[in-house]
């Protein structure tokens, strides 16, 4: 008689064989269960650990951006205020050998830095300071009826310079001022057709640049003389 004769004539063998088969495949299936349970589980905890990780790393890397930023910026407001050079021989402090130096400070830490705005801003600056004279093509329209004669490169510097630390300004913490403000405390003036005239070339280069966060502050339209 072969073994599944026999336990067909034993009912109660072949229900304990059948009971002990299912809790072992029970076990078996938890285990897996757990198993793939746990190891979800690891995969997930990981995963929140290197989020948290980035996190953390981007976090100080704008921490640090942003304090070099601001040292920078420092740098930058007491170059464009400072009037302690020799206006005869240099038409700005940016062109005195210690206004210079601090310059390539501030393009160093601004090219590797900044935003694209505000690495565009000081390149359009640099080349003002080596005279570039780009709004004296505009004198024209620029002037009006005022006579003056212009410096060209201490106006369009200055104008860069003042759309430089509203760019920095904005960078850091997106706080929006209004760089034709700058300049007129610099120069302390009240004279209403000064002010639009130093305005115009910042609504020039704010056109130039695309900075249109300080679109709310320009009072002509240069697009088309730019054309």
């Amino acid at each position: 008689m072969s073994i599944w004769e026999e336990l067909k004539n034993q009912p109660a063998v072949v229900a304990a064989i059948i009971s002990l088969f299912g809790v072992l495949m029970s076990s078996l299936f938890g285990y897996i269960s757990s198993y793939i349970g746990n190891q979800q589980s690891q995969k997930n905890e990981l995963r929140k650990i290197r989020e948290n990780q980035k996190k953390q790393i981007e976090q100080q890397n704008k921490l640090e951006k942003d304090k070099a930023l601001r040292a920078v910026l420092q740098k930058l407001t007491y170059a464009f205020y400072n009037l302690d050079y020799d206006e005869q021989q240099y038409s700005t402090y940016f062109n005195t050998p210690d206004g210079h130096e601090i310059f390539n400070d501030v393009m160093s830490f601004v090219t590797a830095y900044g935003h694209e705005s505000s690495v565009q801003c000081v390149i359009y600056l640099q080349k003002a300071i080596f005279e570039s004279n780009l709004l004296k093509e505009h004198h024209s329209s620029l002037q009006g009826s005022i006579d003056l004669d212009v410096d060209w490169l201490k106006y369009e510097v200055n104008a860069l310079a003042a759309l430089l630390i509203a760019q920095l300004r904005y960078d850091i913490s997106k706080e929006i001022i209004n760089p034709k403000e700058l300049l007129s405390v610099k120069y302390n003036n009240n004279i209403k057709e000064l002010n639009e005239f130093f305005g115009k070339g910042v609504d020039i280069f704010i056109d130039i640049l695309h900075l249109e966060h300080f679109n709310q502050f320009k009072e002509i339209n240069t697009e088309k003389e730019l054309n």
